[in-house]
């Protein structure tokens, strides 16, 4: 009796059933549909996943990327997803070839199912699409490192658990160019999940201005960060010392109040008194409210010289009664 008596649900066509039973071993199923995939399709709609998981994911690696809109087909890439069960190196059959490394290993299949920069383009048949020849792709984006396709490519298999903690387990400096290739594959869970670890962690790491500048104007920003990163990025090569400073000063509060403070002559005069001497060496530079403030030399600010500088209004009601005994 064939070991694939269960493969298949109870409901499937009869000639499927009689195709299946033929076949010794998933090994055989496996090289029988290399012969004739026709079958492949319908397979994946009636087969059990349950009990079966090595075999269905190799069948689904094998699944022709024009079906990967098929509702039954994205459900058994989720259960075996969601199981561990996908392995972007057993029987790969694309290549991403990355300059300046090894090529990624994967599969057509779950790149067009979770990517809809390799849905679009992989829908063509090889012969029709430029991009893709003898199953390998040429990355063309440029300034990506090697191992940022290889951890985009590492996310898009595994289960929703492990996604959400992928970012803790990817190097920071990392994290820009993760998010900028993400959102041109359109891996939007992704995107998000690094736009969110990166305002959190700007203080720690260092990023050129104009590749921050490339990453504000991305639409997906959180926008409860706009005004950070803008105030930060007008510091140029400074904004990192600038980030540390604000998250210091804050103490694990919102950042944003502190930002709207610093742009004040008065809130920029009181966050001067918290900065250290190397640090007012170099925010003396910004061309801000803070920036101006860090240029009054300390121990010489007067009552006569605060007031020229930083004018308030004094309301009647904001001056103390004196003691009764004060005539």
């Amino acid at each position: 009796m064939s070991s694939l008596n269960k493969l298949l649900v109870d409901s499937a066509p009869k000639e499927l059933v009689e195709f299946v039973s033929v076949c010794a071993s998933g090994d055989d199923l496996v090289e029988e549909l290399v012969k004739d995939p026709s079958r492949l399709f319908s397979i994946i709609q009636n087969m059990n996943v349950e009990g079966n998981e090595p075999l269905a994911a190799r069948l689904l690696y094998r699944v022709n990327p024009n079906d990967v809109e098929n509702l039954e087909v994205k459900k058994v890439e989720t259960t075996l997803r969601n199981r561990g069960m996908l392995d972007r190196t057993c029987e790969p059959n694309i290549l991403l070839k990355v300059e300046g490394g090894a090529p990624v290993e994967a599969h057509k299949s779950i790149l067009a199912l979770e990517s809809l920069f390799f849905e679009g383009i992989t829908r063509f048949k090889e012969s029709q699409d430029s991009k893709i020849k003898n199953s390998e792709i040429e990355m063309k984006e440029v300034g990506f490192a090697p191992e940022a396709y290889q951890r985009v490519v590492e996310y898009l298999y595994l289960s929703d658990e492990r996604r959400r903690n992928f970012v803790s387990t990817v190097n920071k400096e990392l994290l820009l160019q993760i998010a900028q290739l993400s959102s041109y594959w359109g891996v939007d869970e992704l995107k998000k999940l690094c736009d969110d670890e990166l305002c959190n962690s700007l203080g720690e790491i260092a990023i050129e201005k104009s590749d921050m500048d490339a990453w504000l104007d991305q639409s997906e920003i959180v926008p409860k960060f706009t005004k950070l990163l803008r105030f930060v990025n007008r510091a140029a090569g400074n904004g990192n010392l600038l980030l540390r400073f604000v998250n210091r000063v804050a103490e694990r509060g919102d950042l944003e109040p502190i930002i709207s403070q610093m742009q004040t002559p008065e809130g920029a005069a009181r966050f001067v008194a918290k900065c250290k001497p190397k640090e007012i060496e170099v925010f003396v530079t910004l061309k801000t409210e803070f920036g101006k403030a860090c240029q009054i030399p300390p121990g010489t600010f007067g009552k006569v010289e605060w007031e020229k500088t930083f004018p308030v209004t004094i309301k009647d009601e904001d001056v103390p009664p004196l003691p009764p005994n004060i005539h």
